[in-house]
């Protein structure tokens, strides 16, 4: 050894070099099993960050079948590390027959797998053979590796790889997080990228044995189910809210990604430490002016700067914020400051002046807030503590009780009230998290994107999407005070070049209306929700822009967002949909199945039933509502309302909710339906007409049409044309039950006001 280091460096590193290259060639032949485990490690050391969940779950002896969903190019290797013994991995013949590796694969046991009628069949017997055996095997039922970051259709016939003279476990195992790494399928094909983080996070769940006559369609719900139950746990790292924007504003302090277009190219650009000071001054005034047992402080403003620095400053005091929806009436508001049990109000005088409304006793005034409540030596303190200290220390003196707890309410939203008296949804940091990370993986979101924040903040949708989202990832919110305004919209699209833009189909159409193609040239991509995306709508759209809108789900009590309705791979995000008509698969870490009404029981693919929700984004709960939270959450599972059908892909169409049908002569007539098939006739630019049901003598319910369109003078001719298109007659509304009204009862979310619709309804009883 000594004389190997008295050699010139350069000859050591070739003798290294070579001594290198002889060990590798010595494994790879000779201890190709030690070669796997190697590459293993290296990648969980280096590239990876891998979390493995049950791995206990696997037999330490004896055979068993290991059914797992194809994540990326190295899954192999992830299902190694979850035990010590040797797998016997099925692979397809075009990995297989790969040059050089081909050897490798063969000496480890790999098993081949063929299309071809005669092989597979061989596959069979062999695969039958090897668990007779007590061997290790694992297949990938799955029909390729994704190229969206969701799992696709899983194939059947499992039960034929299983020998039917003796018990074989099958386990079902799930792959995630892995999206976006190295070695996924980012780009549609084998292609190095360099990762969105290093290491990148993965996880490997497995679950309990499964029956062996499982279907395709069964197995990828169970897999789905792994991957919900999984984003429970909250992640390495994870922060909430205000503790993650203090640790991104130090890190860039003089950056400015959160600011505020006031219109004819005016604008608000703070920093981030100028937010952060402002934040931490806030909170500072909140904890003098908020008792100790207050747990909930209400916000009450337009989306703004303001807004944000409220909400931080809420959090940062160690409270919880409640967002109070002014666009409902009086009645309503007042009720959500009741049931939250809230003592004060963030709002603003100029605010209350416009919407002409009065002070209430809970009303405090952001104009007085820090001035009346923080001395100028407390402000010099602080300004100089975010200036000096650590993130992480500063944190913690700001906001001691809530800086590390994501698993902790952190807003209160209040439901739309469009079925009946707003509810208080009590929403975690976690749960918000998740749906930001699942949101995240499916729009390969980066730093460089940026985003209209357009949509009301005491909304979920737009609180997740338009505010949670690029605050905490540290990409760029552009906040408009309305969603209405489309000159402003369109001008912050055009003059900051915004690659994302969230809205309803409504407010879409109003910017369809004033807009050019030049306004999205930016835009990468169009997501809508909160409303049924009408097809000529889609279509229009494309049109002026260019660009496909991805249909989104969801609702507040799932933090919003369930699903997207994205393309088949991410080369095609923004300029193509998976499915037109469906609202896409469930996003990752979301598990949905569909099941019947009344027994609850799995319904088959492509069959209508009552749509459930799994994961992380599950609410915590109704405030102060144990048996109503009771009834809408089962074992986990979150019950929506909806009508839905799921395909085999896990594509989700929904046919409408189960409060918006109408049993007429014993048949279900879905209200949401009957609407798409008038819309379908008249193409609206906006909402002119919604569909209701009331009572109804002769055949218990009859179907009413309230409209607001002037074309609609007479309703026969719209019934002739449904009665040509071939649409069942109990579908088909009656001449006499089309009623003109001066305007549809909406709400400030965008949605369809159904309580009081059903109102308007029941003074056409009969």
């Amino acid at each position: 050894i000594i004389c190997f280091f008295d050699l010139p460096i350069f000859t050591t590193a070739a003798v290294l070099a070579v001594l290198t290259v002889l060990l590798a060639l010595v494994t790879f032949f000779f201890m190709p099993q030690f070669l796997l485990r190697m590459i293993m490690r290296i990648l969980r050391r280096t590239l990876y960050r891998l979390q493995i969940y049950n791995a206990e779950r696997i037999p330490e002896e004896g055979p068993a079948l290991l059914v797992c969903n194809r994540a990326s190019f190295v899954d192999i290797f992830f299902i190694s590390a979850c035990t010590s013994r040797p797998v016997r991995f099925m692979m397809h013949e075009s990995y297989y027959d790969v040059p050089l590796l081909k050897h490798l694969y063969k000496s480890v046991g790999f098993i081949r797998v063929s299309t071809r009628p005669k092989q597979l069949k061989r596959l069979f017997a062999e695969t039958r053979d090897l668990l007779r055996a007590g061997e290790l095997v694992c297949i990938f039922p799955e029909d390729d590796i994704t190229r969206n970051g969701t799992m696709s259709a899983f194939s059947d016939g499992l039960s034929q790889l299983m020998p039917e003279d003796m018990d074989v476990p099958l386990i079902p195992v799930h792959i995630g997080m892995t999206w976006g790494s190295i070695f996924s399928c980012y780009y549609g094909k084998f292609s190095l990228r360099w990762p969105n983080e290093l290491p990148h996070p993965a996880t490997v769940t497995v679950g309990n044995p499964l029956p062996g006559n499982i279907s395709g369609y069964e197995l990828r719900i169970k897999l789905s189910e792994l991957a919900a139950e999984t984003a429970v746990i909250p992640a390495a790292g994870e922060r909430p809210f205000h503790a993650q924007f203090s640790f991104l504003a130090k890190k860039r302090p003089f950056m400015r990604r959160i600011s505020q277009f006031h219109g004819n190219s005016s604008w608000e650009r703070p920093s981030n430490i100028s937010l952060l000071m402002r934040s931490v001054l806030f909170s500072r005034a909140l904890r003098r002016i908020c008792s100790c047992e207050e747990e909930y402080v209400g916000i009450m403003l337009p989306n703004s700067l303001e807004l944000f620095i409220a909400l931080q400053g809420v959090l940062m005091a160690d409270r919880k914020g409640a967002m109070i929806n002014y666009t409902a009436s009086q009645e309503s508001y007042i009720h959500s400051i009741r049931i939250g049990r809230i003592r004060h109000v963030i709002t603003s005088r100029k605010f209350l002046e416009k919407l002409r409304l009065e002070p209430l006793p809970e009303m405090i005034f952001v104009e007085d807030i820090v001035q009346e409540n923080i001395s100028a030596g407390a402000r010099w303190f602080w300004t100089m503590a975010c200036c000096i200290l650590p993130a992480r220390e500063l944190i913690k003196q700001v906001a001691p009780m809530s800086w590390y707890r994501v698993d902790s309410t952190a807003v209160l939203i209040f439901s739309s009230g469009s079925t009946g008296i707003p509810k208080g949804i009590m929403l975690s940091h976690h749960n918000i998290n998740s749906d930001v990370s699942a949101i995240v993986s499916t729009l390969g979101w980066s730093r460089k994107d940026s985003i209209l924040g357009n949509l009301p903040y005491f909304h979920s949708f737009g609180l997740t999407v338009c505010l949670w989202l690029p605050v905490t990832t540290g990409a760029r919110v552009t906040i408009i005070s309305s969603p209405l305004d489309a000159v402003m919209a369109l001008e912050a699209l055009r003059e900051d070049k915004l690659t994302v833009l969230v809205a309803t189909p409504g407010f879409l159409q109003i910017y369809m209306r004033k807009g050019k193609r030049e306004d999205f040239a930016s835009v990468r991509v169009v997501i809508t929700g909160a409303e049924k995306l009408r097809d000529d709508v889609a279509a229009r759209f494309k049109e002026l822009s260019g660009l496909a809108i991805a249909e989104g789900y969801g609702c507040t009590e799932l933090s919003p967002v369930v699903s997207i309705n994205i393309a088949n791979s991410r080369l095609e995000l923004g300029i193509e949909v998976a499915e037109l008509g469906s609202i896409g698969p469930a996003l990752e870490g979301v598990c949905i199945k569909i099941v019947d009404p009344s027994t609850f029981e799995l319904m088959p693919e492509n069959t209508d039933g009552l749509l459930l929700v799994k994961g992380a984004v599950v609410m915590q709960g109704y405030l102060g509502e144990p048996e109503k939270t009771r009834e809408v959450i089962r074992d986990g599972w979150y019950v929506t309302g909806d009508i839905a059908r799921m395909n085999r892909n896990g594509f989700i169409t929904i046919t409408g909710r189960l409060s918006r049908f109408s049993k007429i002569a014993g048949e279900m007539v879905p209200h949401e339906l009957v609407e798409r098939e008038l819309n379908s006739i008249l193409c609206p630019e906006e909402r002119v007409l919604a569909v209701c049901g009331a009572a109804d003598s002769a055949r218990g319910e009859k179907l009413l049409v309230f409209y607001t369109d002037p074309r609609i003078v007479a309703p026969d001719s719209l019934v002739k044309a449904m009665r040509e298109k071939g649409i069942p007659n109990l579908w088909i509304p009656r001449s006499e039950n089309f009623i003109q009204v001066d305007s549809l009862p909406m709400l400030g979310s965008g949605k369809l006001d159904l309580a009081a619709l059903r109102l308007r309804a029941e003074a056409y009883k009969s």
